[in-house]
């Protein structure tokens, strides 16, 4: 009778630690560049378990100062989630331009 007991609550007690490892995970994040000039693009790469929505949230004037890209990973109704900023850099953009025309007289 205690073996059948004591294989009955180990697998209860076992239960919770499958759904637990059946969770949303974010497992890499990565953006390249984190510092742009206004035009340029960024290679955003991802791995996650369970669904995966990539948000981006633009914050500043009418030029955005900031993009913060949002990746988040639900599972089972729980969410994961990483951020990550990109920042762009106006006044070494517009002296590496300056610097560029120049060089090619």
């Amino acid at each position: 009778m205690h073996h059948h007991l004591n294989r009955l609550l180990a697998g209860y007690l076992g239960l919770p630690l499958l759904l637990g490892a059946c969770g949303p995970k974010i497992s890499a994040f990565k953006i390249e560049p984190r510092r742009i000039c206004a035009g340029d693009t960024v290679s955003i790469t991802f791995k996650t378990r369970g669904q995966a929505r990539l948000l981006a949230v633009r914050r500043g004037g009418t030029v955005a100062d900031t993009t913060t890209y949002i990746i988040v990973a639900e599972s089972h109704g729980k969410p994961a989630y990483r951020m990550a900023d990109v920042v762009p850099f106006p006044a070494i953009c517009r002296t590496t331009a300056a610097a560029s025309r120049n060089s090619s007289i």
